[in-house]
């Protein structure tokens, strides 16, 4: 008991100042004004169609929004994951069982992050090619 009383007391005060390290920039940064939120999932204000509706661009560009919002999600999600793999790994204690979970976390995470970055560059290459002004009518036509 007296032991990991003393475990706790030395790791509590490295733990806070890495916490603080870690979340200085956040508290700094929060400082800035954050944009307006939109009207909805796509701004009307923002529709470009000429009789004020939204029209294939305005459609286009919420696909893509909406796969960007997709990255920004996965992104913390896989740090998440491959550290909790790497905490398996390192406590394993040569485990055989430990070691082979976190060695298919590992290849699972790194499998479901290239499908997402995959997913978001294709897309986001249509978005683009299909957003130049007038080149989708000649897609359509």
């Amino acid at each position: 008991m007296i032991n990991k009383n003393k475990k706790i007391l030395f790791f509590l005060p490295m733990f806070l100042v890495l916490l603080f390290i870690l979340l200085s920039p956040v508290i700094l940064f929060a400082t800035e004004t954050a944009p307006p939120p939109p009207n909805g999932i796509i701004d009307a204000s923002t529709c470009t169609n000429a009789n004020g509706g939204c029209g294939f661009n305005d459609m286009i560009t919420l696909v893509q929004n909406i796969m960007t919002f997709a990255f920004y999600i996965a992104a913390p999600i896989a740090v998440g994951m491959f550290t909790y793999a790497g905490v398996l790994y390192l406590t394993a204690g040569g485990k055989p069982g430990q070691i082979e979970k976190a060695h298919t976390i590992f290849l699972n995470v790194l499998i479901g992050f290239i499908i997402v970055l995959a997913a978001w560059l294709i897309v986001n290459t249509i978005a683009n090619a299909l957003l130049i002004d007038g080149s989708y009518l000649k897609v359509l036509k």
